[in-house]
């Protein structure tokens, strides 16, 4: 047997010798890994008796829950609401809440977060009033009914508009 022959023998049965020393190991590490699946499910079974976050369960940053865009204030809403009002005088409570929404998100580039509270508020305010059908009107430009005595000394409801006119209001 030549040098090369028996060197590439030596060789083989060293990694006959690792391999057999390596197979034990392999299966160890097989059981010991179901082993850690066994405590795992057990220690996440008692942490949920616990009411306990388990170590997978990843907790959320506040600062990722910004808007991205900025809340509307109630002075912002006054002024989208006025500006819509005067424009479609009289409008209905639905279609200016629509028309509101619309203007603050697209056009001012507002979140519509407590956008319907606002509105709410500005409705409240004195700058706004319903006329006789329920539409939405500026307060100056609402007629206003009132009591008037007649001639003959009975009372007659007439329309009055802010500027002391009667009629529709316009």
């Amino acid at each position: 047997m030549s040098a090369v022959e028996t060197a590439v023998q030596a060789i083989q049965t060293h990694d006959q010798l690792l391999l057999d020393q390596l197979k034990p190991l392999e299966q160890e590490a097989v059981r010991l890994k179901a082993e850690l699946v066994a405590v795992e499910e057990l220690a996440n079974e008692i942490r949920s008796r616990l009411r306990l976050p388990t170590p997978e369960a990843k907790r959320t940053k506040r600062s990722s829950r910004k808007p991205t865009k900025p809340c509307a204030k109630k002075a912002d809403v006054m002024a989208a609401a006025i500006s819509l009002v005067r424009t479609h005088q009289p409008i209905g409570l639905s279609e200016l809440e629509t028309k509101l929404k619309h203007k603050l998100s697209s056009e001012s580039g507002f979140s519509l977060s407590g956008v319907a509270l606002r509105f709410k508020e500005c409705l409240a305010s004195d700058e706004f009033a319903p006329d006789q059908n329920g539409l939405i009107c500026i307060a100056s430009r609402a007629p206003s009914k009132q009591k008037v005595g007649t001639s003959d000394g009975s009372e007659d409801v007439q329309n009055f508009n802010v500027d002391g006119s009667t009629g529709p209001g316009i």
